[in-house]
Order: structure tokens, then C-alpha cells, then sequence
């Protein structure tokens, strides 16, 4: 039988502890054990693409030498939940124009500050927190000091979120100042995030 069209076979609880155990060290993932089929989904998939039909065999794959980093960079941006938009957490965003407000109006903001944006996908959040801070300081009559600090363990989202190139229909769930001031229309389909 071909293995595309077998049944995946279930992680035995060794195997999705050494699993769960990887994913902790290397990237700081805490499985539950009801993560325990999206794990073996993800894994089963990628395993299939390679021909693969052992756990075991694929988790050694993963953690042998330079070949295997590559394809642990694979897996990872399958196993790790993309979920973005611009202005996703309102009240994250709100809170940190409202801490940075309280600090000018009680005139203890000096200098510069930095603002990191952890799991930051494909840009949507950090270029969020960008557009309300450059804002908060123009409202205040100050010049901008400030930077955002993006990490991702997605390499892939990374790349997107370095370009700053977000479809249409993204930006158009912006409210309209922020989209006329921060964005500029690049083909049909794309628009580009400025952060001037």
C-alpha cells in the first residue's frame, strides 16, 4: 500500500513526548497533550512529503547536523499558528499608546524606548504598534524616538514582514487615516506598508 493513502499512525507517548521535548528547547513551544493531533497531523504531513513513515526516524532527521535545521526551519512554519491582522489585540495597542501618552503628559518619557512585538508573523502587529506610536507622537508636537523590535519563529512570515507588501483586502480593514498616511498601493493587488 502506498503510504500517502495510509491511515497516520498515532503518536505512541514516547514519541510525542520526545517531540513535545524538541519543540520546548528549540523554540520555546509547551504542548498539551490535546495538542496531541495537531501535532501528529503537521508532523504526518511533512513526513509524507519526504517519504517518511516513522516518528522516530523523522524526529532523527530533524535533529541531525546542518540538513536538519533546514528541514526543522520546514516544519516549524508548519506547526506554528500564523494568525496576524493590522490592530489584531486593540486593548495591547491601546495600552501601550496610553502608557506612552501618561509618560509625556507626566513628562517622564526621555529619550528613546523600544516596544517588542513577539510572535510577530508577517508584520500586521509590529507595523500596528508603528503606525499608533508615530501618531501619539505627532499628536504630542514630539519628535518620533522610538523603535519596534519584531522576532518570529517563522522564517517565512519574517520575509513577508520584512517587505512590508500586504494584499488589498488587508489594508482595506484599516481604518482609513491610517491607511491613506501609512500605506501606498504598489500594483492591483498589493498595497506597501511607509512608515513615513
Amino acid at each position: 500500500m502506498i503510504w500517502s493513502l495510509q491511515a497516520a499512525p498515532d503518536l505512541s507517548d514516547k514519541q510525542f513526548t520526545q517531540w513535545s521535548k524538541l519543540l520546548e528547547e528549540r523554540a520555546g513551544i509547551c504542548l498539551s497533550d490535546q495538542q496531541r493531533v495537531f501535532l501528529q497531523t503537521q508532523v504526518t504531513m511533512r513526513m509524507r512529503e519526504l517519504g517518511h513513515s516513522d516518528y522516530t526516524q523523522y524526529l532523527n532527521r530533524v535533529t541531525d547536523g546542518v540538513s536538519g535545521m533546514m528541514e526543522w526551519s520546514v516544519l516549524i512554519d508548519r506547526l506554528v499558528v500564523k494568525e496576524t491582522s493590522f490592530f489584531r489585540h486593540k486593548p495591547s495597542i491601546d495600552f501601550v499608546r496610553d502608557t506612552v501618552l501618561d509618560r509625556m503628559n507626566q513628562n517622564t518619557l526621555e529619550g528613546s524606548f523600544d516596544v517588542w512585538s513577539v510572535g510577530c508573523s508577517s508584520g500586521e502587529e509590529p507595523y500596528s504598534l508603528a503606525m499608533v506610536l508615530n501618531d501619539t507622537f505627532e499628536f504630542a508636537q514630539r519628535d518620533p524616538y522610538y523603535g519596534v523590535t519584531a522576532t518570529d519563529i517563522s522564517r517565512a512570515a519574517l520575509t513577508i514582514a520584512r517587505t512590508g507588501l500586504y494584499p488589498q483586502r488587508k489594508v482595506e480593514m484599516i481604518e482609513p487615516h491610517f491607511r491613506q498616511r501609512y500605506f501606498s498601493p504598489q500594483e492591483k493587488t498589493a498595497t506597501k506598508f511607509n512608515p513615513n
